[in-house]
């Protein structure tokens, strides 16, 4: 489905106007409301375009069949899961979780295959051992500490059936080029990281960090995507969803005093034309996708000869 027009400019509100999840176990520092919600709706056909190739599995090999399981791990809106719903049968069941459930969309409005729980990825049902085909994660990058990431990743893996598959997408800390004006904020939003101890660099560490906790056959991928008006009808469109994700931590960088409100809102307006004027800016994003190993892996059939992240991704038997 493709995006017909860009962010609304009013997504921008005052910190007052938002509503952060003020429980001290959710370190997420964005905000949890309907304006989140459509950026988040955005951003997702953004990244299927421009990350995915098209795809919602972009992770080669994986073959849904009647009685498969997939899971949204932090799955915010549930936009992945729902859109995911429009092309797989209905006897593959859909699962999204998320430690909050503000942004879950009506169960009237979903596939009967699709259900929602509130849970934390942290420690998922005991009961979902060696249960989920294929596990969907992106952009928890402002999510969870070290930690936490230690714990989190061998938590997907736990749940993966023999075999099975995983995909993540995370963005990189800082901007590629960036201008004065947003390495300001840049650095506003990564003394909020900090102070919340959250693991902002994990992009650079993710496949090793997958490694050790026990996934085989890591394949990683870079992506460098333009950001601003040089980069065409996307640029234009990704500097709308980023620069809305930034107002998002308007809140927690007033809170901390990191900036006055003012000098937020001239440092935003000041991103916004850096981006149009300042060719070669760039978001770095990192894909990876990796398995878990096979109770017969001597039968597992991938052509890892093939080109990573350019394969039709969906297949059904």
């Amino acid at each position: 489905m493709p995006v017909t027009s860009p962010i609304s400019l009013g997504l921008r509100e005052k910190a007052s106007q938002r509503w952060y999840n003020p429980s001290p176990d959710v370190n997420y520092v964005l905000p949890s409301d309907e304006a989140e919600r459509n950026r988040l709706r955005v951003q997702h056909f953004y990244a299927v375009r421009n990350l995915y190739n098209g795809k919602l599995i972009f992770a080669p090999g994986v073959r849904l069949k009647k009685g498969d399981k997939v899971l949204d791990a932090a799955t915010g809106s549930g936009i992945w899961l729902t859109e995911l719903a429009k092309d797989v049968p209905e006897s593959v069941e859909l699962i999204g979780v998320d430690i909050q459930d503000q942004l879950f969309p009506k169960p009237s409005t979903t596939a009967s295959n699709v259900k929602f729980y509130r849970n934390s990825t942290l420690s998922l049902p005991a009961a979902w051992s060696n249960a989920f085909r294929f596990i969907n994660q992106r952009l928890l990058v402002c999510a969870f500490t070290e930690q936490e990431w230690v714990a989190e990743l061998p938590e997907i893996l736990r749940v993966l059936v023999p075999g099975g598959r995983a995909q993540f997408t995370e963005a990189h800390l800082p901007t590629h080029n960036a201008g004065p004006a947003m390495r300001k904020l840049e650095a506003a939003m990564q003394s909020v990281y900090s102070a919340k101890r959250i693991f902002y660099q994990v992009p650079e560490f993710l496949p090793e960090m997958l490694e050790e906790a026990g996934y085989v056959n890591v394949q990683r991928k870079l992506h460098m995507l333009p950001i601003g008006a040089w980069g065409g009808k996307e640029g234009t469109l990704l500097a709308e969803i980023v620069i809305d994700m930034f107002s998002g931590h308007r809140g927690p960088i007033l809170k901390l005093g990191l900036l006055e409100e003012a000098e937020f809102d001239r440092l935003l307006r000041a991103t916004r034309r850096e981006w149009d004027e300042r060719p070669g800016m760039s978001r770095v994003y990192t894909t990876v996708y990796a398995d878990k190993v096979s109770q017969y892996s001597c039968s597992m059939q991938f052509d890892w000869s093939q080109p990573s992240f350019s394969r039709d991704a969906i297949h059904y038997e």
